[in-house]
């Protein structure tokens, strides 16, 4: 099971410019089958849009984590070397750092589109210079294509 909690707060319109700032807190909780997720932490973002389809984001990330096994005694580590990736992540781990992400908005109503699509991405870089334990890469983004079927009716692919 899953338990997350997020308190996010948004300037649409910070300092009178086409910026939007927010500060986020999440806590989250994840039961896997043979280990336990819990993170806490927070980021600051600013996003900025460049005329009408086109938006950057800048945002900077502070978190906690513990991954701990459930399902696992040290004997059955033992006996069953493909644990071995797993163990090696089990403990308490902070990570800091910044992201950029990038988005292309060509949906024809952003609460309800029935044509168009969205492209999003980001890439991270966190611990090491940054701070924390951790020092890894992330990309990440998804692109989402809506078709209309009807007048009524929308058909989306959505790539991840």
């Amino acid at each position: 099971f899953i338990t997350m909690y997020s308190l996010t707060i948004t300037d649409p319109y910070f300092l009178d410019t086409p910026t939007a700032a927010s500060l986020s807190f999440f806590d989250t909780f994840m039961d896997y089958f043979t280990y336990w997720n819990s993170a806490i932490g927070g980021s600051l973002s600013l996003t900025r849009r460049f005329g009408y389809y086109f938006s950057t984001s800048l945002s900077w990330l502070v978190e906690s984590e513990q991954i701990f096994l459930v399902s696992v005694t040290p004997q059955q580590a033992q006996e069953a070397p493909e644990l071995a990736p797993f163990l090696q992540q089990v403990g308490y781990w902070t990570q800091s750092g910044p992201s950029v992400g990038f988005s292309y908005d060509r949906r024809d109503n952003y609460m309800l589109p029935h044509s168009g699509y969205h492209i999003w991405g980001n890439v991270g870089v966190y611990g090491g210079t940054f701070g924390g334990d951790t020092a890894f890469y992330q990309t990440t983004g998804n692109a989402t294509l809506f078709i209309p079927i009807t007048e009524k009716s929308t058909l989306s692919f959505h790539f991840a």
